[in-house]
């Protein structure tokens, strides 16, 4: 059994600790949100460590420090901002015991400031450290610690006499650290990037399924230029055209009936210039994502490589806390989707559920078109109009919904209606999750989805 969890070998550390440590000093201390470092003035410059980490806890001392993995797999707090440090630097130790029926690990101080106890919880999943006042009073604690660890001490723990030993903590306790630590950060890692690999996974699903639709370009084409060849065939009000193409294959093109064969034929030509707009970026966009995906399994293979500690963290440093840092960079120094339109008109467009609500309520202006594909989820649309709204025109906020529809669940209709107002007419319902938005005075615009040329 590990020490550490054996009452017996608790008692006997804290026999050793009482009759080495007591009336010595804390002249420094190291820790942070789950650990403490003592350091003890004398020549032999003892340090105390106590660890209490999900999955681990656990003490031990020794005349030498720790390697700095081991201090930032911990995470190290900066001395002056751990509270811990106004109690105790400066205090010192004057009595060492262990619970009668719990495996707690208690010190006692004085100093200017009184009578503190710091107490370890070395039972249960995840440990915990207290420290108490003289008064009972919690100034410091980890977690939620049992409530055990919440209450002074009997005062007897602290007067036996006896000798004992602190070898075998010293012997395991910090490889078993460091083992411990290298398990949690290697899962941090393959965690970490399993998530970027699945966002990547997704988005190259995501894009195939684009770039597969806007194939529909071609067909579009392809009726149109069957429509040039029959043109002198059709009348107008035709529903359904039945018409053989340059090669002698029979197609069904559904028609308009309201619009003459040529535009109809015009319309397909229009659909399959969006198509092919669309289908450029989408390529792009795709050809980017793979080479995400594939960069990210190279650093699988190096993550598995590695066995150190050391090596682990700077590996993280490195290359995983690089990725996620490069995605939170390129949000902040270019939030949301950017167009112009006519070389003039800027129109921004929200990516995510949180960036509609920062677009909306806090980056746009009052004056600014709103738009919103009607009755479906989709991006938040700002068109941007410098103060002067009824001087966009027409044709503008027309293309300023197409952009709508495009970032819409409904992007794959043939027509789409989209609602436009003023940004001011828009507020977010009470209590309402991100991205909501309920409008006033808004009117509806029926568009083909599609982008710009830019």
């Amino acid at each position: 059994m590990q020490p550490w969890r054996n009452h017996t070998a608790l008692q006997s550390l804290a026999q050793h600790w009482r009759l080495q440590f007591c009336g010595r000093k804390v002249f420094r201390i190291a820790g942070g949100d789950s650990w403490l470092r003592l350091y003890l003035e004398g020549d032999d410059r003892i340090n105390l460590n106590l660890v209490a980490r999900p999955g681990i806890s656990l003490l031990w001392d020794s005349p030498d420090i720790p390697p700095r993995s081991v201090d930032d797999a911990l995470v190290r707090i900066e001395p002056k901002k751990l509270s811990v440090t106004k109690y105790l630097r400066d205090a010192t130790i004057n009595g060492v015991g262990v619970l009668h029926e719990d495996s707690v690990f208690i010190i006692r101080f004085h100093s200017q400031h009184g009578a503190f106890y710091l107490l370890q919880q070395l039972f249960g999943l995840r440990g915990h450290l207290v420290l108490l006042d003289g008064n009972g009073v919690k100034m410091w604690w980890t977690g939620k610690p049992h409530p055990v660890c919440t209450r002074l001490p009997d005062e007897s723990i602290f007067s036996a006499e006896a000798s004992g030993s602190a070898e075998e903590f010293r012997k395991l306790a910090p490889d078993f650290l460091e083992e411990h630590l290298i398990g949690e950060t290697t899962a941090r890692c393959q965690n970490g990037l399993a998530r970027l690999q699945q966002q990547a996974a997704k988005l190259v699903t995501n894009l195939t399924k684009d770039f597969d639709k806007a194939e529909n370009g071609d067909l579009m084409r392809h009726y149109a230029e069957t429509l040039g060849i029959h043109m002198h065939t059709i009348s107008r009000g035709t529903e359904t055209a039945l018409l053989k193409d340059a090669d002698g294959v029979e197609l069904t093109i559904e028609m308009d009936p309201a619009k003459t064969p040529s535009d109809n034929m015009n319309r397909f030509f229009h659909l399959a210039r969006k198509a092919d707009r669309g289908k450029e970026i989408v390529a792009e966009r795709l050809d980017q994502a793979k080479q995400k995906l594939a960069n990210l399994e190279q650093l699988t293979d190096q993550l598995n490589e590695l066995s150190t500690l050391e090596e682990l963290l700077a590996w993280e440093n490195e290359y995983l806390q690089k990725q996620i840092q490069a995605k939170k960079q390129v949000e902040e120094i270019l939030p949301f989707r950017r167009f112009v339109i006519d070389g003039k008109w800027e129109v921004w467009v929200g990516r995510s559920s949180k960036e509609n609500d920062e677009l909306t309520h806090n980056a746009s202006s009052r004056d600014d078109w709103w738009l919103h594909a009607q009755g479906v989820s989709g991006s938040h649309v700002i068109l941007r109009t410098a103060g002067q709204p009824e001087n966009v025109p027409n044709s503008v906020r027309e293309k300023a919904a197409e952009i709508a529809a495009w970032f819409s669940k409904a992007r794959n209709s043939s027509i789409v209606p989209v609602i436009i107002t003023m940004r001011k007419y828009v507020r977010k319902p009470r209590k309402s999750l991100p991205g909501a938005a309920s409008c006033e005075r808004e009117k509806t615009i029926f568009v083909e989805p599609g982008l710009p040329d830019n």
